[in-house]
């Protein structure tokens, strides 16, 4: 399975430059960086990426590139097949804990946004839940869940460095999703959403009449792959209601109204809340 270029994958880029650099933790009587890179919270173990509707597993295969530990989920079973046959992992849908799990090796591709993945040859089926990966072990590791992101238990208690969430968020009632994106985020994680939103205002509309040609080229010079085999809806809530919704849920998120018909959420989450003032009776 090859990559390929569409109004989505157009935010691959930027969402691979967000996964957070682990830093060697600092020496003895070294001073904290503002920033809190050197807090010592910031080098527990690998990072840990979570991509919520991870369709064919494209943006999870450019994650893993980045030595990242990737969990991708899908509610789709279609969507989930294609993610493991692309990364070569064997899957069980419908069976307990994880649908698709396995430690692969290095990516065998320098450049996550050229070229292939491994050869579709050395993969596993994608329905055998008794082959096992053929790369080396000792690499990232990747696992694709099927189920709803909102209620799948494999992801109760567990909590991730980078989250994302390409062109999915509207196929899931808005605040229900955001409130779960945070509760999995890990104090000074990053959520990075790409999402669609309904035209419903004279501004909405104008901006996307604006947008037609210079898209449409854009989508010819790239030979946009518009049907990848992954289910699509029309999104349901306007930028204007996102815009609230995020700002009552996520305090200081960062909105913006992107090309290709597109907005992006940025948020990082607290490292840690701040204590309640008790005030004196009045």
């Amino acid at each position: 399975m090859t990559s390929y270029w569409n109004h989505n994958t157009a935010y691959h880029r930027e969402l691979v430059n967000a996964v957070p650099v682990r830093r060697p933790a600092p020496a003895a009587g070294d001073a904290l960086d503002p920033n809190g890179v050197n807090d010592a919270a910031s080098h527990r173990g690998p990072v840990t990426v979570l991509d919520i509707g991870c369709g064919d597993g494209l943006l999870v295969e450019r994650l893993l590139a980045t030595g990242a530990t990737v969990t991708g989920i899908d509610a789709d079973a279609a969507a989930v097949v294609q993610a493991s046959r692309r990364l070569g992992l064997p899957c069980r849908l419908g069976a307990p804990g994880p649908a698709c799990s396995t430690p692969p090796g290095p990516m065998s591709i320098s450049d996550p946004f050229s070229g292939t993945p491994a050869d579709p040859a050395e993969a596993s089926s994608p329905l055998d839940p008794v082959q096992t990966d053929r790369r080396t072990a000792g690499g990232p590791k990747a696992t694709i869940l099927h189920g709803d992101a909102l209620t799948v238990p494999e992801l109760d208690g567990q909590s991730f460095d980078l989250i994302t969430c390409v062109a999915a968020l509207h196929h899931m009632p808005l605040e229900p999703a955001l409130l779960r994106m945070r509760e999995l985020l890990a104090p000074g994680g990053r959520l990075r959403i790409v999402g669609l939103a309904a035209n419903a205002s004279a501004v909405d509309w104008i901006v996307s009449a604006a947008l037609l040609v210079p898209v449409r080229l854009a989508s010819a010079i790239h030979r946009e792959s518009r049907d990848i085999g992954v289910p699509t809806s029309h999104p349901r809530e306007s930028l204007r209601e996102i815009r609230a919704a995020v700002a009552r849920l996520l305090p200081g998120c960062r909105i913006r109204r992107r090309f290709y018909y597109r907005y992006t959420i940025a948020w990082d989450k607290p490292r840690a809340q701040p204590e309640p003032q008790n005030r004196p009776d009045p």
